[in-house]
C-alpha cells in the first residue's frame, strides 16, 4: 500500500535501553545474588574437610650405564622410558603396596574405612539404584582396598621422572602418612627385588594446616561472581525477548500511538460547539469513487481475509461504540472457520473487547507496553467463540505510550503466532494507523450509518494518507448462534 507502508521487520537493538535494564533491576539481580552467595558459605562451612598429602618420588639409575655388567639401552629402557616410568606409578598403586601399608597404619580400624559407613539411607538408596556396589558383597580387604583407592592418585609429571603421590583424608595427620608410607614400601620393595634403577624421595608430605576442600573465599567468591553474571545475561535476554530493548530500524517511520487510542465517540450532529455546517473534505475522484463502493457483511469481509491471505486487518470505526462491534464480530466469524484469530483491542474506551469478556479490567495491550505482564497475561480467550482477545489493559496509559515504538515488534511476534490478527483501532486516521500497517494488511472501515459525516471524512482521511485499497464493512443483520448485532453489541 503505497504511502503507508511500514516496514515492521527493520527492528534493531537499542543498547541504551539494554544496559539501562540492568539498573532498572539492579536490586533483584544483587538480592538474587546476596542469596546464591549465602547458599554457598552454608554449605562450606557445613562440607566435611578433606585434608590433602603429597610425596614425590625421583626414578633414576643407580649409576652410570658404560659402568654397569651388560648395560646398554635395553637394559635401561624398562625403568626410564616412558613406558617403564609410567609403570611404576602403577606398581606404587598396586594391591599388595595398598595391603601392606593398610595393615602398617592399622587403616581398618578407623572410621573413615569403616565398612558399615555406606550403610546410611544414601548408600542404600544409591546401591538401589545401581550406582554404588553393595558393601555387603566386599570383603574387609576388599573394602580397604576400593577406600585407598578412591582417595589416592599416582601419577608421573610429564617429561619427568617424578612420580607424586596424593591423598586426601579428613584427617590431615593421615593425609600425610599414607602417601610417606607408600613411598617408603615402594622403595623397601625395589630394594628386595636387582630392578635394571633406584627411587628417592625428595619431598614428603607434611600435616596440611589448612583443607584442600572446601577453600571458602575461592568458592564463595565464585558464587558470587557467577550468580551476578547469569542474573545480568538473565536480566538481559528478557529485555531482548520481551522488546523493551528493541526500536524500529531507520527505515521505519513510526507514528503517534495516541492517535490509535483515541476517544471511540464522536459527535455526529452535523454541526460544531457554535451551531456551524463543519468543514467537509474535499475528496478526489478516485477518494469519491473509494467512498462510492458498496459496503460488505462481515462474513464477506472475513472470506476476503481467508482468501486474501491477509496476515493482519486494521479495523477503523469513525462512528464510535456502536460500529467497534465489527472487528469482533469478523474475529468470531474467522475463527469459525477454523483459523488462529487475535483481537487487538486499541480503542480508549475498550469496546471491541467488552463484549467479548464482559469486563474491562483484564491486563490487555497497555499492561504489555509498560511491562507490567507477559504476553501469557495479556491474552484472554473469548466468551462465545475460539478468537483470543487483547484488550485494552489497566496500565497507565503514559506510561505504556513512553513505548510505544515497541508496537511493531509486538505486532510481529503476534502474525507469528496467530493465522489473522485484527486490530480495532477506533475512530483512528491514517497517521495514527501508520504503525500497524504492514504489506500484507487488510484495511476496513467499519459502516452504521453510510452517509454519516464521520465515515464520510474518515475514508477520505485514509485515501489521501496512502489507504488506496479500503474495504467497508457494515455490521448490520450479522448473526451468529440466535444473536443479532444490535443485542450482542
Amino acid at each position: 500500500m503505497a504511502g503507508i507502508h511500514h516496514p515492521t521487520n527493520e527492528v534493531s537493538v537499542d543498547l541504551g535501553r539494554l544496559f539501562a535494564s540492568l539498573a532498572a533491576n539492579w536490586l533483584r539481580i544483587v538480592l538474587v545474588a546476596i542469596g546464591v552467595t549465602a547458599v554457598a558459605l552454608a554449605v562450606t562451612r557445613n562440607a566435611m574437610p578433606r585434608y590433602q598429602g603429597e610425596t614425590r618420588l625421583l626414578i633414576e639409575t643407580r649409576q652410570a650405564g658404560f659402568l654397569r655388567p651388560g648395560a646398554g639401552a635395553l637394559n635401561d629402557r624398562p625403568i626410564l622410558d616412558e613406558e617403564g616410568l609410567t609403570s611404576q606409578a602403577e606398581v606404587i598403586a598396586s594391591a599388595d603396596i595398598l595391603k601392606q601399608v593398610a595393615r602398617k597404619l592399622e587403616l581398618f580400624s578407623l572410621p573413615e574405612f569403616d565398612q558399615a559407613a555406606e550403610t546410611t539411607v544414601i548408600g542404600k538408596l544409591l546401591v538401589a539404584a545401581g550406582l554404588l556396589s553393595d558393601p555387603a558383597e566386599l570383603s574387609p580387604e576388599e573394602h580397604i582396598l576400593k577406600a585407598m583407592r578412591e582417595k589416592l592418585n599416582v601419577y608421573r609429571l610429564e617429561k619427568s621422572r617424578v612420580i607424586v603421590i596424593e591423598f586426601s583424608s579428613g584427617d590431615p595427620r593421615l593425609a600425610a602418612d599414607v602417601p610417606n608410607a607408600l613411598a617408603d614400601a615402594y622403595i623397601a620393595l625395589q630394594r628386595d627385588t636387582k630392578l635394571p634403577g633406584e627411587a628417592r624421595i625428595f619431598s614428603r608430605a607434611i600435616i596440611a594446616a589448612e583443607p584442600h576442600f572446601p577453600k571458602m573465599l575461592p568458592i564463595v567468591g565464585a558464587a558470587l561472581a557467577a550468580s551476578l553474571l547469569v542474573m545480568a545475561i538473565v536480566t538481559l535476554l528478557q529485555a531482548l525477548f520481551s522488546g523493551r530493548a528493541m526500536r524500529p530500524g531507520h527505515g521505519a517511520k513510526p507514528g503517534p500511538i495516541v492517535q490509535v487510542l483515541m476517544p471511540a465517540a464522536v459527535d455526529l450532529s452535523g454541526t460544531d460547539e457554535q451551531g456551524a455546517e463543519p468543514q467537509r473534505h474535499v475528496a478526489s475522484g478516485k477518494e469519491a469513487a473509494l467512498y462510492a463502493r458498496r459496503e460488505v457483511d462481515i462474513k464477506t469481509a472475513a472470506e476476503r481475509l481467508i482468501t486474501g491471505g491477509a496476515a493482519r486487518a486494521v479495523v477503523v470505526s469513525p462512528e464510535g461504540d456502536k460500529a467497534a462491534a465489527t472487528a469482533a464480530f469478523i474475529a468470531r466469524e474467522v475463527s469459525h472457520r477454523g483459523l488462529r484469530v487475535l483481537l487487538l483491542d486499541l480503542t480508549a474506551s475498550g469496546a471491541a473487547s467488552l463484549m467479548m469478556l464482559r469486563s474491562r479490567f483484564h491486563a490487555g495491550i497497555t499492561n504489555l507496553l509498560a511491562s507490567e505482564a507477559q504476553f501469557s497475561d495479556v491474552i484472554h480467550a473469548d466468551r462465545y467463540s475460539d478468537c483470543h482477545v487483547i484488550p485494552l489493559g489497566t496500565a497507565d496509559l503514559e506510561r505504556a505510550l513512553r513505548a510505544a515504538d515497541r508496537l511493531p515488534i509486538i505486532m510481529n511476534s503476534l502474525t507469528t503466532a496467530y493465522d489473522v490478527v485484527i486490530v480495532e483501532c477506533g475512530a483512528a486516521d491514517a497517521a495514527g494507523i501508520r504503525r500497524l500497517v504492514s504489506e500484507d494488511t487488510e484495511i476496513m472501515v467499519s459502516v452504521v450509518e453510510p452517509d454519516g459525516a464521520a465515515v464520510a471524512e474518515s475514508i477520505a482521511d485514509l485515501a489521501s494518507g496512502g489507504c488506496g485499497r479500503l474495504t467497508r464493512v457494515s455490521p448490520l443483520g450479522y448473526e451468529r448462534s440466535g444473536s443479532s448485532v444490535r443485542s450482542a453489541a
